[in-house]
């Protein structure tokens, strides 16, 4: 029960207000499992960057996307002869190049 309240109480606060989100972390110690302490352990360690998470409008998310693509066409490739085809693979599925200026062996598979 206090373990769900810690986290409903983390989970609204942590919309906007950072120093709502830190007061909640340190005023709920009381009674939690030795799990919820091993996370508010963790919270506490990395508080100065989840601090500027809230301050920051950056993120890294657009890149995993990108990462996580690459992956894919890696995964559904099971290796391409050449470098040069997996990038030229890559920059089509991206749309950095025309599919038109890629080689015919190469347009029948995108």
């Amino acid at each position: 029960m206090i373990n769900e309240d810690l986290w409903v109480s983390l989970l609204l606060r942590s919309k906007n207000d950072f120093n709502g989100f830190k007061h909640s972390l340190e005023t709920m110690k009381l009674e939690v499992t030795l799990y919820m302490k091993t996370s508010i352990k963790t919270l506490k360690k990395h508080l100065n960057r989840i601090e500027n998470a809230f301050n920051y409008p950056f993120s890294n998310g657009t890149l995993e996307g990108l990462n996580n693509k690459i992956k894919v066409i890696k995964r559904t490739a099971h290796g391409y002869r050449s470098f040069w085809h997996f990038k030229h693979r890559i920059l089509v599925s991206f749309k950095l190049i025309n599919q038109k200026d890629t080689p015919a062996c190469l347009s029948k598979v995108v």
